[in-house]
């Protein structure tokens, strides 16, 4: 799991900080850039394993603000197609998603971002599934567990996001 963060998350000169924390099903990780004190920190999920487990879904901060994106060991090419469904949900409408540089991730939309975490907040899964651009299908699922708890040590979540205290 260690390489696909570390692919995907990108900043070559952010470092982790040797602190991890285990939130529910997600996995906190503090990352701070050590000239700029930008922070890249994150917390992950990985795969369920009654699906493909090959992939982590990551809440992350960077200089854009907060992010949300899976990452898996297939490619997915540069704009992969994505629905998704929280618990017995109506499945999302298919849209198009941000192939990251390895191409073997994707970044929901900016504007999708609040209306993905929203309904992740109330959730206990997520099912993704991902039409790569090779034309190969993947499905991923996710324990939410914990959520709103682990958003809460990223410094860039949303408000709306936020335990009350």
């Amino acid at each position: 799991m260690v390489c696909l963060v570390m692919l995907t998350l990108g900043q070559t000169y952010a470092i982790d900080l040797p602190e991890k924390i285990q939130i529910g099903s997600f996995l906190y990780q503090q990352r701070l850039d050590p000239i700029t004190d930008e922070d890249s920190s994150y917390i992950l999920t990985t795969g369920m394993a009654d699906r493909e487990d090959n992939s982590i879904l990551i809440f992350r901060c960077d200089i854009d603000g907060f992010s949300v994106l899976i990452s898996t060991i297939y490619e997915l090419g540069v704009a992969p197609e994505v629905v998704y469904r929280f618990d017995k949900a109506k499945a999302s409408i298919a849209e198009k998603w941000i192939g990251d540089l390895t191409k073997k991730g994707a970044f929901i939309s900016d504007n999708a971002v609040p209306v993905f975490t929203k309904a992740a907040l109330n959730s206990t899964t997520v099912v993704v599934r991902v039409s790569a651009e090779n034309g190969i299908t993947h499905t991923f699922q996710y324990d939410l567990t914990a959520l709103k708890a682990a958003l809460n040590y990223l410094t860039c979540a949303p408000k709306y996001s936020k335990a009350s205290s």
